[in-house]
């Protein structure tokens, strides 16, 4: 019985081996941009590009934001834009996640979000990018926006 179970764990441990490592089709970018406005801290803490998802080249960014303060805050991701080094500027990420972003942050809501733009330009050619998006003050007395075009380098 013990000669089975050790031939067994043998060939557990030999297919085991066999088996190839995935590779990561992003490249990854550090960041390190942060700012206050009325109470909502908004951070971006990654970049991540890549030329192979299903044969799309994209651009993720991860927008990290809490809100500290007492009022609440709308913010769309429909609006959000993108400009490249290259000159290629687009209107609207493909897709967010999670869906808590898109609509009313509320005090003490902290949201993770990844927003990713589908673009045109081989992101091997990328320098850096900008990030466009803005908030509202939902609890202001009057429209209280805070607008952000946030260039983030990729190097």
């Amino acid at each position: 019985m013990r000669k089975v179970f050790l031939l067994l764990l043998l060939v557990i441990t030999l297919i085991g081996c066999n088996e190839k490592e995935e590779t990561d089709p992003y490249t990854h970018y550090d960041q390190s941009w942060q700012e206050e406005f009325n109470g909502l801290n908004s951070k971006v803490t990654e970049v991540v590009t890549s030329n192979d998802i299903n044969g799309e080249q994209m651009v993720g960014i991860k927008l990290e934001l809490e809100n500290t303060g007492d009022n609440s805050f709308l913010m769309s991701p429909n609006v959000m834009m993108l400009t490249l080094s290259t000159g290629e500027a687009i209107d609207g990420p493909f897709n967010y996640s999670p869906a808590g972003i898109d609509g009313t942050i509320a005090p003490g809501a902290i949201i993770v979000s990844n927003i990713n733009f589908d673009v045109r330009t081989n992101v091997n050619d990328l320098e850096w990018i900008q990030f466009h998006w803005y908030v509202m003050d939902t609890d202001a007395k009057t429209d209280v926006k805070e607008s952000y075009a946030v260039k983030l380098e990729l190097n």
